[in-house]
């Protein structure tokens, strides 16, 4: 196979790939967002925890990880 060939085909293979990604819409509402990933829709999961812990409590320890985790800083000379 040629390389003009080649190329040819991976654009083809490229072509039908976005044809195909724009054959499924993205929901645009809350509510269209919740239907979708409870029904299974392609590339959605769905995970629920259930903690034992008073919301505040979780809340707390939420924003304090978050800190620690996120709270760092970028300095340029």
């Amino acid at each position: 196979m040629t390389i003009e060939r080649m190329s040819v085909h991976r654009l083809l293979i490229g072509c039908c790939i976005v044809g195909l990604a724009s054959c499924a819409t993205a929901p645009k509402t809350v509510s269209e967002f919740r239907t979708a990933v409870s029904q299974g829709t392609a590339f959605m999961t769905q995970e629920t925890h259930n903690i034992n812990r008073e919301f505040s409590i979780v809340v707390k320890n939420v924003e304090s990880k978050s800190k620690e985790c996120l709270g760092f800083g970028y300095t340029t000379r």
